[in-house]
């Protein structure tokens, strides 16, 4: 059985985390997007494309309307 365990290195165990990035604007990128900032965290959204940006965009408003339902 494999398990993943991974350790907070001592300097960073108490660090204030306000801008998260997310690298890539797809499905998964643009749906952490939206949840990360319905929990109050600024967030910068990076893709390759414009058009893969924009296309996030529009999808990240509905779901964000849906959150405010």
């Amino acid at each position: 059985e494999h398990i993943l365990r991974t350790q907070i290195p001592e300097g960073l165990k108490h660090m204030n985390v306000n801008t998260v990035a997310v690298v890539g604007a797809g499905t998964i990128g643009s749906g952490l997007a939206v949840d990360l900032a319905v929990h109050g965290y600024q967030v910068i959204l990076n893709d390759l494309t414009e058009q893969g940006l924009e296309q996030a965009k529009q999808t990240m408003r509905s779901d964000m309307r849906s959150y405010r339902m």
